[in-house]
């Protein structure tokens, strides 16, 4: 069955009209509306997440090239949006290289030719500029430019599909709250191009508009894997002691690739995350071929005598970064992991700070940081996590840290938790929640571009549509895991992960591509350190990368048009109103002198 809006229509029908019914069975007997002590919001909220729910589990019975390709299709703005692509200029991915190669450090990536292999790509990196009409401020030198606001947004998409195309109808309401223009990277997507690939675009992307604007006048933000990355950014940048920006916005931010934190192996039914991770029908692409020889499993059980001294001193094994994460205690079994988790990067990199910045050794020290959570998606803990961390750095060190000198200063972070509300809430934009975020961003950037001495040093709030905000107090380290298992993959959800990868084998156990032991170890003497999802490793036989480096398709997404439109219907009221009332002021103005 193909991957297009026809099926993906047809799919997620019947999931739209069962939750409309199950909507009003749920209403209140006396009221006729939903209880009002549960936080559902509306109708159209509901709908919203059972969709994308619902779109999420049609995609994972595709490939990911057929996912990427998707979301990558053309997606017309409103008439009132500007759109420009431009390239980003080879000086800034130099420089962005040199940088990416010092954060990196003594962690290896590869050997010989292929060391620097992340930075292989068929096209060029492209950004896109988005600005509301009304807000362009023509053809002014470049000294008044360096004066204007811009936001450098980093798309989401758990870093292996999604699209600027995709995210634009959120993009274009932060432009038009902010007054500002909004740089959004078109970079490369797992699994072809895995970790560092995207960083390194986008810290390119940032160095290109240091280039022309102020720190000062610029903020980054990004929701999901996009919020993330940011985060590890901000931490490249003051580890290199390089400019950085006036603030941050995180929008669910996912900041452990380990999934370490309670909430993941919660109740998801509010959120439309998989509660298994992700999973697709295999391809060329993901997930990586197996030798013959391997078992059929993605795991296989490691009898007694195989086990080495220590692996059962502790459930988890709490192994140093580049440490093979090949066995873990799985109800008392010890298990070898023979496939990749995460498409992002390869199991033995998950603890990286860069991968999981839950593991840098602290948050302190960066600029102020909008951290906004749904109450009730898996990922909630960590977030909440990280915003502790980088307000309290010293109450929050790694063990081995509490005697170090070289503490930085606090982080300035501004907490919000919608109650019970889903991952990224931007996604949903006709709803009021996602409204509310949206003054909130808009109130966050206000700040830190005018006055950002007024922010507090942390403010904790708890959000609700059907009660007033409530300010919270600090949560200390003992709300959270032992420091020892912050940042390391546990038991449960690779357990989880496990059962739904044997069904998807099972499925599409033909579909699965598998390499002679011969040509593996062949390529894999060849290619040392390189990841084995990663095209560069194709790059001679096959040169087609398609969606994954970014680019938009030539096709136009139905879709996502439709959605987008939907999403779009306030902003395109608020524009129209406001332009209708700039009209009528100078005619005003007219009909006041001729009367005087």
């Amino acid at each position: 069955m193909p991957f297009n809006t026809l099926t993906v229509a047809c799919s997620t029908a019947p999931t739209v009209i069962t939750t409309f019914f199950n909507h009003f069975c749920a209403c209140s007997p006396t009221t006729s509306k939903p209880n009002a002590d549960d936080e559902n919001f509306e109708l159209s909220y509901e709908e919203g997440v059972a969709l994308i729910r619902r779109f999420l589990t049609h995609a994972s019975h595709h490939t990911v090239e057929e996912l990427q390709a998707f979301t990558a299709m053309y997606v017309p703005a409103p008439t009132w949006v500007r759109t420009e692509n431009i390239v980003i200029p080879s000086e800034f991915m130099i420089e962005s290289g040199e940088m990416v190669k010092r954060a990196l450090g003594d962690t290896a990536m590869g050997q010989g030719e292929a060391a620097e292999w992340w930075k292989w790509r068929e096209k060029d990196l492209r950004a896109e500029w988005i600005w509301v009409r009304e807000k362009w401020w023509g053809d002014e030198d470049a000294e008044r430019e360096k004066d204007k606001k811009v936001m450098l947004y980093i798309h989401g998409g758990a870093y292996y599909f999604g699209s600027v195309d995709e995210h634009r109808y959120q993009l274009q309401r932060h432009a038009r709250k902010l007054g500002c223009r909004v740089f959004a990277p078109r970079y490369r997507l797992a699994p072809q191009f895995p970790f560092p690939c995207a960083i390194y675009d986008v810290l390119a992307c940032y160095l290109y508009l240091l280039s022309s604007y102020t720190p000062e006048n610029i903020i980054i933000a990004g929701d999901s894997a996009g919020a993330g990355m940011a985060l590890s950014i901000l931490c490249m940048l003051r580890d290199q002691q390089r400019p950085m920006p006036a603030g941050a916005v995180l929008i669910s931010p996912w900041v452990d690739l380990c999934h370490s934190f309670p909430s993941v192996m919660d109740d998801n039914s509010r959120d439309y995350i998989p509660a298994h991770g992700f999973q697709h029908r295999p391809s060329e692409a993901w997930p990586p071929p197996r030798p013959r020889e391997q078992t059929k499993d993605s795991y296989d059980v490691v009898t007694p005598g195989e086990v080495a001294a220590g692996d059962l001193e502790e459930s988890i094994p709490l192994n140093p970064v580049n440490a093979q994460y090949q066995r873990i205690e799985i109800d008392g079994k010890v298990v070898q992991i023979q496939d990749q988790i995460q498409m992002y990067t390869t199991n033995d990199l998950l603890t990286h700070p860069l991968v999981s910045p839950v593991n840098q050794r602290t948050l302190g020290g960066l600029c102020p940081l909008l951290v906004l959570t749904g109450g009730g998606e898996v990922l909630r803990d960590e977030q909440i996590y990280i915003a502790h961390k980088a307000a309290f750095p010293s109450a929050f060190s790694k063990p081995g840290q509490e005697d170090t000198d070289t503490h930085p200063p606090a982080t300035k972070v501004w907490l919000q938790v919608f109650a019970n509300a889903c991952h990224v809430l931007p996604t949903l934009a006709w709803t009021k929640p996602a409204k509310m975020v949206g003054d909130t961003i808009a109130s966050f950037a206000a700040t830190v571009w005018s006055d950002p001495g007024g922010l507090a040093p942390f403010r904790y709030e708890l959000m609700s549509l059907s009660h007033p905000v409530e300010l919270k107090s600090p949560l200390t380290p003992a709300a959270f895991p032992p420091p020892e298992r912050i940042g390391v993959i546990t038991p449960e959800p690779v357990k989880r992960w496990m059962e739904a990868k044997k069904k998807w084998d099972t499925k599409y156990a033909t579909k699965r591509p598998i390499k002679d032991e011969e040509e593996y170890e062949e390529e894999e003497e060849n290619m040392a350190g390189v990841p084995p999802s990663a095209a560069y490793r194709r790059r001679k036989k096959d040169k087609r990368t398609g969606s994954s480096e970014g680019h938009t398709g030539k096709e136009r997404g139905w879709g996502m048009s439709m959605w987008a439109g939907w999403s779009a219907k306030s902003d395109t009221k608020v524009v129209r109103r406001q332009e209708a009332e700039a009209a009528r002021g100078p005619a005003m103005e007219a009909l006041v002198e001729r009367q005087e």
